[in-house]
C-alpha cells in the first residue's frame, strides 16, 4: 500500500520521530488509516497526503541534507501514487469500464447494506452507534467509492479540487 511505503520511509529516515510513538500527527493519521476507519479514502487523500506534505516541506527548509535527499525520495514515491492502479479513481483517470464496475459496487453495497440494517432497532441505527446509521453509512461509502452531492449523487472529485490536493494547478 502507498500509505505504509511513504509512511515507512519518512520514518526510516528520520523525517518524523522514531523514538516514540504517536508523537507526530502523522503517525496518529496512519494509524486511523488502518484501525477503526472507515473513511479511508478521506483520511488519506485529505490528512495524510497534505500531513506528509507538511513533514516533506520541514525537511526541504531544514538545510540537513541528508534528511532534504530523504524528503526528495518520499516526494518522488508520493509523486507516483495517483497514477497507480489503486488511485487512479482520485484523478478522475478511470477506464469507461472501471467507472461502470465502481458504480454497480457502489449500488450493491448500498442495497445490500439497506437490508441487513432493517433488523436492527432504530436506537442501534441512528441513536447510539452513529457509525450503523444506515443513511451516514451510504453517504460515506458513496464518497469513499465514487464521491457524492449534498443530495447524495454520485459524482466525481473536480479536477480543481484533485489538483489542489495534490499541490499542482489545472
Amino acid at each position: 500500500m502507498a500509505c505504509t511505503r511513504l509512511y515507512q520511509m519518512a520514518r526510516s529516515a528520520g523525517l518524523i520521530s522514531n523514538d516514540v510513538e504517536f508523537d507526530d500527527q502523522l503517525e496518529f493519521t496512519y494509524y486511523l488509516l488502518w484501525h477503526h476507519d472507515f473513511e479511508v479514502a478521506q483520511r488519506f487523500y485529505v490528512e495524510f497526503v497534505p500531513q506528509l506534505k507538511d513533514v516533506l516541506l520541514k525537511a526541504m527548509q531544514s538545510g540537513d541534507t541528508a534528511k532534504m535527499e530523504a524528503a526528495r525520495k518520499v516526494q518522488g514515491e508520493l509523486d507516483t501514487v495517483p497514477n497507480s492502479e489503486n488511485h487512479r479513481w482520485f484523478l478522475s483517470k478511470m477506464s469507461p469500464a472501471e467507472r461502470e464496475a465502481r458504480k454497480k459496487a457502489a449500488e450493491e453495497f448500498r442495497r445490500r447494506y439497506a437490508q441487513s440494517q432493517q433488523a436492527l432497532p432504530n436506537r442501534v441505527r441512528c441513536g447510539h452507534a452513529p457509525w450503523l446509521c444506515r443513511e451516514k453509512t451510504s453517504r460515506i461509502m458513496s464518497s469513499v467509492i465514487l464521491g457524492s452531492d449534498k443530495k447524495g449523487a454520485m459524482t466525481m472529485p473536480s479536477t480543481r479540487t484533485i489538483a489542489a490536493m495534490w499541490g499542482s494547478s489545472v
